[in-house]
């Protein structure tokens, strides 16, 4: 199998292929459309890594919304709406055997997040919304340039008077709304409590230590406007070219662990609410993906991961 981490903008379809449709649709409302569908293959693509599972989505987060714990054995996602984001519908093509297909596409005409649909019944209500969804003559999609970053004197300034402060929703929708970049810039002015670099050597053996203890970690992909989050054991971790695949139950992560340039440890918040977590960021600057613990398993499970990633070197 091979997987693709970078999706371009949406294709266009020539001859006998499937017809695709822009939707009159932001990521608010598939936030509300998605926990309808019954069964789904979720996959959020972002820079060097995508997360795939099969399930229910639970209620999807938006941007500036107080952060739950955890969604059980549901599909968690995090969006951010209103921001340029647009929504793509490809019907069903039973002759090829391909499901019907929603594609949250982000500001800069990436693909982010792909919702796959085979069970008739999740077509058939996906099919009933679609005359309240249709805008009639579609906008062009004009793929754009990762904007550059400026480092932001204000903005650091902010992170190292809140950091400890902000509430686990504020530290996501950095991933969020701009793609982490902000973020990294802010790390090395922090101090080494709240944020130090880790040698991203180490992540291959780390995974590997992680899938023979079996200890439950959250593993999240980071794009812009869409964050996705799983949590479960992973039960094997394999190479596939330069992706490390780590499956578990309901899903699988892979990552082109090669594409990591930085890797910081940060930790924030306070005693129970407190997170430590392991954040991947590429040669841009944009985060790749980030790794914490499971808060769903108990306090143990939390401090087991706390206290192996805080004895990093």
């Amino acid at each position: 199998m091979t997987f693709h981490t970078c999706c371009g903008p949406m294709p266009c379809h020539h001859g006998a292929g499937p017809e695709v449709r822009q939707l009159a649709a932001d990521a608010e409302t598939l936030a509300m459309v998605l926990p309808v569908f019954g069964r789904a293959v979720a996959t959020t693509i972002g820079p060097h890594a995508l997360i795939s599972e099969t399930g229910s989505y639970a209620a999807a987060e938006l941007a500036g919304q107080p952060s739950r714990p955890g969604t059980g054995s549901r599909i968690g996602l995090r969006l951010a709406a209103g921001r340029g984001e647009r929504l793509f519908y490809i019907p069903a093509d039973p002759a090829r055997r391909r499901p019907a297909t929603l594609h949250l596409i982000d500001p800069l005409g990436r693909i982010a997040h792909r919702t796959e649909l085979a069970a008739p019944e999740d077509i058939l209500m996906l099919s009933s919304m679609l005359p309240e969804l249709d805008p009639g003559v579609p906008d062009p999609i004009a793929p754009e340039e990762d904007p550059p970053r400026v480092l932001s004197l204000p903005a650091i300034r902010q992170a190292r008077a809140q950091w400890w402060f902000c509430s686990a929703c504020r530290h996501q929708d950095d991933f969020l709304l701009d793609g982490g970049g902000q973020r990294r810039d802010c790390l090395p002015h922090l101090g080494a409590t709240a944020a130090r670099r880790v040698e991203p050597g180490i992540l291959p053996s780390l995974l590997e230590h992680l899938s023979h203890r079996g200890l439950p970690f959250t593993r999240t992909v980071a794009r812009l406007g869409c964050m996705h989050a799983m949590s479960e054991v992973v039960e094997e971790t394999a190479q596939d070219g330069r992706m490390t695949v780590l499956r578990s139950g309901s899903g699988l992560m892979a990552i082109d662990l090669s594409a990591v340039r930085q890797c910081w440890l940060t930790r924030w918040g306070h005693g129970v609410n407190g997170l430590v977590m392991l954040e991947l960021y590429d040669a841009k600057g944009r985060c790749i993906g980030y790794f914490g613990a499971d808060t769903r398993n108990g306090l143990a499970t939390r401090q087991e991961w706390d206290r192996l990633a805080t004895g990093l070197a």
